[in-house]
C-alpha cells in the first residue's frame, strides 16, 4: 500500500531585524520552551519568537537551535531526505510515519540564517512506499529514511530552497533535506515545534556537529 506525503511547507512571513547578526553569537537550544529561550535576552531569538503564531490547541512548543561554521560540502545535519516527526515506534526506533498525525499531531516553524546551506523541500505532494511495504522489502535492519532518501532520489522529484530570515511552517510529513554548505561560512538554524507529546527539556547545547557524506543512515 503507498502512502501520499503532504508538501505543507508554508511561507510565513519574511522578518525584518535580522540583518547583521552574529551568528556565532547566538545560543544554542535543546527542546526549549519560550521562557527560557527568551532568559537569554538575545535580539535576534527574541524576534523570532516574537513572530511565531499561537496555538492554543497545543500543550508545548519546544524550541532547537543550531550554530555551525560550515566549510564547502559540509552539511549542518545528517544528509538525506527525511521528516521532523519526532515521533519512533518503541520497538525498533524506526519512524512511525503511519499513524503521526493521529498519535502525535504537531506543526513546526523553522528560520535559517546565513546563505551557505538552505533547507530543500519536496515541492509537491509525493507518493511513497508505506513503512509497511519497507519492511516487507528490507525486514527492520535498514532505516526507513535510508529507504526513502534513495527512493526520491529515483523520482529526482522538483523542490525548493528555504530563504534566509524567512520563517516557515510545515507538518510531520513533509519531506526535506540539509543541502551541502557552497561556501565557507556561518549558519544559523532555529525549529520551532507545538505538539502535545515533544515536553520540553530546556537545555543547551555545547557541541554541534558537521556531516562530510552524501547518505547517512538515520
Amino acid at each position: 500500500m503507498k502512502m501520499i506525503f503532504p508538501t505543507d511547507l508554508k511561507h510565513i512571513k519574511k522578518i525584518e531585524g535580522l540583518d547583521n547578526v552574529e551568528l556565532r553569537n547566538l545560543p544554542q537550544l535543546y527542546r526549549a520552551d519560550a521562557e527560557f529561550s527568551r532568559s537569554f535576552n538575545n535580539h535576534a531569538i527574541n524576534l523570532i519568537l516574537k513572530n511565531l503564531p499561537t496555538h492554543p490547541e497545543f500543550k508545548y512548543v519546544s524550541i532547537d537551535s543550531r550554530t555551525h561554521m560550515l566549510m564547502r560540502g559540509m552539511y549542518p545535519c545528517i544528509p538525506g531526505w527525511h521528516c521532523d516527526d519526532f515521533y519512533r515506534a518503541s520497538k525498533d526506533s524506526q519512524p512511525n510515519l503511519e499513524s503521526v498525525l493521529e498519535e502525535a499531531p504537531a506543526t513546526h516553524y523553522m528560520l535559517i540564517l546565513g546563505e551557505n546551506s538552505r533547507t530543500e523541500f519536496l515541492k509537491k505532494d509525493v507518493e511513497l512506499p508505506s513503512p509497511r511495504e519497507l519492511l516487507e522489502q528490507f525486514g527492520d535492519k535498514k532505516p526507513f529514511y535510508l529507504s526513502y532518501d534513495e527512493v526520491i532520489d529515483q523520482i529526482n522529484p522538483e523542490t525548493v530552497l528555504v530563504e534566509p530570515k524567512n520563517l516557515y511552517s510545515f507538518g510531520p510529513l513533509c519531506f526535506h533535506r540539509g543541502k551541502p554548505a557552497t561556501e565557507n561560512g556561518w549558519r544559523f538554524f532555529m525549529r520551532a515545534t507545538f505538539s502535545n507529546h515533544r515536553e520540553p527539556k530546556n537545555e543547551v547545547r555545547y557541541q554541534t556537529q558537521v556531516y562530510t557524506m552524501g547518505r547517512v543512515s538515520w
